[in-house]
């Protein structure tokens, strides 16, 4: 299956743009072709996909499914490495806050808690493991002066940040060094973009390899994710992650054409961490996912459904069922399943009878543009959806009203 692509807002485009056009030999791959628009479809670029995903996305490790998992064998693996952080304790009690996290031992048994000990339960893959927060926060970054331009100059030429000036790191940069920590050995920037020169700074001074990064709240992070050490990669966001794609669409409302030179446009996102619902906002999350029509000679809502796979399969282990998306999306238990949740929705917002859904269409591939079904910018295309579902709707309609009448 396709998975759906996310459009990345206006004001992130710029740096995005310079890091598709950068190292694409040696960090990405193409893995489909661009095409020119037609039939009033825009034209779009190529795909492109992280060197280390050239035959698909690859499989996960079969013992780390989980969040859990990962740190379960982290630390059957590692079991003398320290852990994150600490919480102080005091008579019983975290007296003030550390650095806590998911591999900090003070945390653990804060969490495990004292009177009532009881045996982790591990989570299966199916459930919750992240829930997104945007902050919201955006602004320019603010100037620096750039320091220690001899060891800049041996990082242009190709030199690592450890053998480019170990004197200079000496000398000058261990008190910054220092004030970090420490023992800092990696900075990933993932925020409002840093200018080129300030990230040369950082990487000069702070003694650790720094990269900049991409991601959207709805891609649950990363997207993109530039090489350490690599100073061909200053400026810009990197290439796909490991289970992303990227590609750019034509907005003839920005003069942008991803065929033209240079190649612009508006930039697509899909892969395997896209999100899978809205949290605690099922309103939102049926506006990106579902389309509800009404017929103004009919008395009675009906919607096209297209289910999100993680969640699909997700039911589908909870209620026995196996096959891919295309085969569950045709079990009418499914159907049902998906009406009733429809329904639960509609009685806890207080709808009226005639606004409740009636009978679904459930469709596994996303509302796109191949079938020019959405625009560029995601806005649903209703007379084309209309159009490309009537047979299928009228057909509904007939089921519910023969139903009706037995």
């Amino acid at each position: 299956m396709m998975l759906p692509y996310f459009f990345i807002p206006k004001k992130e485009r710029g740096r995005v743009h310079r890091s598709i056009h950068r190292i694409m030999a040696n960090y990405a791959v193409k893995v489909e072709s661009g095409r020119a628009g037609e039939d009033g479809k825009p034209s779009v670029g190529p795909v492109f996909r992280n060197s280390l995903a050239r035959n698909g996305f690859p499989p996960l490790d079969p013992d780390m499914t989980t969040s859990w998992d990962v740190f379960r064998v982290a630390a059957e693996k590692y079991p003398n490495n320290r852990m994150l952080g600490w919480r102080e304790i005091k008579n019983g009690k975290g007296s003030r806050i550390g650095i806590c996290g998911a591999n900090c031992p003070q945390w653990i048994v804060a969490m495990e808690g004292e009177e009532y000990p009881s045996e982790p339960l591990p989570p299966q893959p199916h459930n919750i493991c992240t829930i997104m927060y945007t902050s919201g926060t955006s602004g320019d970054p603010k100037e620096a002066m750039a320091l220690g331009f001899s060891k800049l100059r041996w990082m242009r030429l190709g030199y690592s940040h450890k053998t480019a000036s170990p004197f200079a790191d000496m000398l000058a940069f261990r008190k910054v060094k220092a004030r970090l920590g420490g023992r800092v050995r990696l900075i990933i920037s993932g925020g409002a973009p840093l200018n080129p020169e300030i990230e040369e700074f950082l990487r000069v001074t702070s003694c650790a390899y720094l990269t900049q990064g991409y991601g959207l709240t709805e891609t649950c992070g990363l997207s993109t994710v530039g090489f350490p050490d690599d100073m061909s990669l200053v400026g810009t966001v990197g290439v796909a992650s490991t289970f992303s794609e990227v590609r750019l669409e034509e907005a003839p409302e920005l003069g942008y054409d991803p065929l033209g030179t240079p190649s612009r446009g508006e930039i697509c996102v899909r892969g395997k961490t896209l999100f899978s619902e809205y949290y605690k906002n099922p309103e939102l999350t049926k506006e990106v996912m579902i389309w509800v029509y009404g017929d103004s000679f009919r008395s009675m809502l009906v919607a096209v459904v297209t289910p999100h796979e993680d969640s699909a399969k997700r039911w589908a282990e909870q209620n026995g069922h196996k096959g891919s998306l295309c085969d569950l999306c045709k079990l009418e238990v499914l159907n049902k399943f998906i009406l009733q949740e429809l329904k639960t929705v509609a009685e806890t917002n207080k709808l009226r009878g005639f606004e409740y859904i009636k009978g679904i269409v459930v469709d596994p591939l996303p509302f796109d543009i191949e079938r020019d079904l959405v625009t560029p910018t995601m806005k649903k295309k209703r007379a084309q959806m209309l159009k490309f579902y009537k047979s299928e709707i009228d057909k509904l309609y007939h089921n519910i009203l023969a139903e009706g009448r037995a």
